[in-house]
């Protein structure tokens, strides 16, 4: 945990241009979803980008994220904002919430990095209310963009200590918690 700490404290993400929008994106088809005044927590905030769009979309917004550098970018990228959030520093792993807490969960891009993968899953359960729903991200081993890495194309963080990629099944094992889950 320590390793993957330091690691995002000296290079907290921004993420490149197409991802970027890709990212808008997702976070745009993810407020049609949501009703206004939901609550969201999203683990490994970083900077913010995300958790901003959920604001936006009238969510109550909570970000964790295990790097203070990358915390204290989102707190300020609020503050400029006008957007209230609240954010934790902590492990998606051992988060510091009681059950059933958020409408929803969301973790993009957070999970391949992390030391304790399962757990971050399992708290997401934990934290989420009934009839909520968990957006979870893994990177897919028999892809077109693991394929385009393993050619040269650089994955973001692929450097990143820990960093994973999942098969199917093996991210179909991590969801069993769940009463339903959709790939």
């Amino acid at each position: 945990l320590e390793r993957v700490r330091e690691f995002y404290d000296a290079a907290p993400t921004e993420p490149q241009a197409g991802a970027r929008a890709y990212r808008l994106v997702l976070a745009h088809y993810y407020n049609l979803l949501i009703p206004a005044e939901s609550s969201v927590l999203e683990i490994g905030c970083g900077a913010g980008l995300d958790l901003m769009r959920f604001a936006r979309g009238g969510a109550r917004v909570t970000g964790v994220d295990i790097s203070r550098t990358a915390l204290d970018l989102a707190r300020q990228y609020f503050a400029v904002s006008g957007a209230l959030a609240s954010f934790v520093l902590g492990d998606g792993a051992a988060l510091p919430f009681p059950a059933e807490s958020f409408d929803l969960v969301y973790c993009h891009g957070v999970i391949p990095f992390a030391p304790d993968p399962t757990g971050i899953v399992s708290e997401a359960r934990r934290v989420l209310r009934s009839g909520g729903e968990a957006i979870l991200m893994v990177y897919n081993r028999h892809s077109w963009v693991a394929l385009a890495a393993h050619l040269g194309m650089p994955l973001g963080h692929a450097d990143a200590p820990g960093f994973r990629t999942y098969s199917r099944p093996e991210f179909e094992q991590m969801l069993r918690g769940f009463d339903e889950h959709r790939i």
